[in-house]
């Protein structure tokens, strides 16, 4: 079932010209919101504000830096129209990670 959808963008203060990036497929598409903060806050404050801005009746979060696939969005739309109020994914790789934060974020097997 086609869903309508809004992408929310958090620049935090961003110097690597993403902002300008993001404000011509703004103009492309009148989906994409742009949210800039007036200093750098971090990941965690930003997730908060995407949250707060966001105003379906769901929120996929993703990371912009590509580590997870957005691929995977339509499977997790999927399940959450068959009910599901939590879907969430397990990273089954991690290259190039460092071997510490591999073992700290580690999956417990059986």
């Amino acid at each position: 079932m086609p869903v309508r959808y809004e992408l929310i963008f958090i620049n935090d203060v961003s110097t690597d010209g993403s902002l300008a990036i993001l404000e011509s497929k703004r103009n492309e598409d009148p989906n994409i919101k742009i949210i800039t903060t007036s200093r750098r806050f971090g990941v965690t404050p930003c997730v908060i504000a995407g949250f707060h801005h966001a105003r379906g009746d769901a929120v996929v979060y993703m990371d912009a830096d590509l580590q997870d696939p957005p691929e995977v969005i339509t499977q997790l739309v999927e399940q959450w129209q068959k009910g599901f109020d939590i879907v969430h994914t397990t990273r089954t790789k991690r290259a190039g990670e460092n071997p510490l934060k591999m073992w700290i974020t580690r999956q417990p097997t059986g």
